[in-house]
């Protein structure tokens, strides 16, 4: 059943049905577009010992499938309006608005965005729940798992330098983010102000390139952390205490490289979440696909990775002076102890049918290869389970 649960998906649908009538009768002028996709996404795990993503050992519809809609409103040649809204099927992802700004184009090489957006981490950022976009089922989840900060409300900047024999721009946003989120399936309340990045976009030829860089003052709020933080507080231990906050600069790059042709084409992407504090891991991500083209038929492999690291707990409580304190710390080091770990390589291979012009049906088998003893981003049942699993999907997706 979809979650829907924002009220303003509701009071946008609703604008989204009723504004046409209204424009048609004032205006003939048809300034309103719209557009929409959806996928339904059925997918299995290979093992009961674990889960991934959601999938255990029986077919799923719930993680992947959804459905979007689009309305565009130009008011002139400089100025115009766009918002998106998204229901999704999986319980810990929040149905409503992605984005609503204004667009304002003073001229042909500026552009200027106020308002909601999604946040431009990834080079399928815009278009990370449009199926219909990308090869994939889904997108390697190495990296676009930690998509945290799917949005922002601040202002969006693009300029497109002039070139005859280069496609070049250069992005830049800045704004905030405050709401509650899923971490890991936990809910945790997530508070980010000076969000911002700057991006650049190189095509030559057959070959495009992306960098970002991406920054902001994250606060995250996690109660049961919280708590013991308190109690370490109080009890003196205040450096042991600040080392469990999540309150400080992050830092995240991004580059990518790809070469497409008519036949076929090799896509790459490298992540970093770079953290200041000790109990978010410095998490680094990659993936390399290539694949070709036999219409109506897409033919893909892709390797995928991923490696976290931590930093070292505070050598600060002591031992077998007090039962009270030693309490204090072997819990202090089983937060360090049980932080997820998510090392994970992964290879995929799929195929894309294009069974009309706007529908596609997709199928993909990961076979994932994490470490035994972390979490690899699988939620374990199964003490002696080996973090080897397969991951089967099959989807239709589609725009209209």
């Amino acid at each position: 059943m979809l979650q829907l649960n924002r009220p303003s998906f509701i009071g946008f649908l609703v604008l989204l049905l009723l504004t046409p009538n209204n424009v048609e009768a004032a205006d003939n002028k048809q300034n309103f577009s719209f557009a929409g996709f959806g996928q339904v996404v059925a997918g299995q795990l290979d093992t009961n010992s674990a889960t991934y993503h959601g999938y255990d050992n029986s077919i799923s519809f719930d993680q992947e499938s959804l459905i979007g809609i689009q309305a565009d409103y130009t008011v002139n040649d400089y100025i115009s309006a766009s918002g998106q809204a998204v229901a999704y099927t999986n319980e810990f992802k929040d149905s409503g608005l992605e984005w609503l700004f204004l667009n304002i184009t003073p001229s042909k090489r500026w552009q200027v965005k106020i308002g909601r957006h999604k946040t431009p981490f990834f080079n399928y950022s815009d278009s990370v729940d449009v199926g219909f976009t990308y090869p994939w089922v889904t997108l390697p989840q190495q990296l676009y798992n930690y998509y945290i900060f799917r949005s922002f409300e601040g202002a969006f900047v693009r300029y497109d330098f002039p070139s005859k024999s280069i496609a070049l721009n250069f992005e830049a946003y800045w704004g905030n983010f405050d709401d509650d989120y899923y971490i890991a399936e936990e809910q945790v309340d997530v508070n980010v102000n000076d969000l911002s990045g700057l991006i650049t976009n190189i095509a030559i030829s057959d070959f495009s390139f992306r960098f970002s860089y991406h920054q902001g003052d994250a606060n995250v709020s996690l109660q049961r952390l919280t708590d013991f933080s308190d109690l370490l507080r109080q009890s003196g231990f205040v450096r042991s205490a600040d080392s469990l906050q999540i309150d400080g600069q992050l830092e995240f790059y991004q580059a990518s490289a790809s070469y497409e042709t008519p036949l076929l084409f090799v896509r790459s992407e490298w992540t970093r979440i770079a953290p200041n504090f000790l109990i978010v891991p410095d998490l680094r991500a990659y993936y390399i696909s290539a694949g070709f083209y036999q219409y109506p038929f897409t033919y893909h492999v892709t390797y995928s990775s991923s490696e976290a690291k931590f930093g070292n707990p505070v050598e600060e409580i002591p031992v077998g002076l007090d039962p009270q304190i030693d309490a204090l710390y072997f819990g202090y080091q089983t937060v360090f102890d049980s932080l997820l770990q998510d090392d994970l390589d992964s290879v995929s291979v799929g195929v894309r049918w294009d069974i009309k012009p706007n529908v596609a049906i997709k199928a993909d088998l990961t076979f994932l290869d994490g470490e035994s003893a972390k979490r690899s981003f699988f939620t374990i049942s199964e003490p002696d389970f080996d973090r080897s699993a397969t991951l089967m999907q099959l989807g239709i997706t589609w725009v209209f």
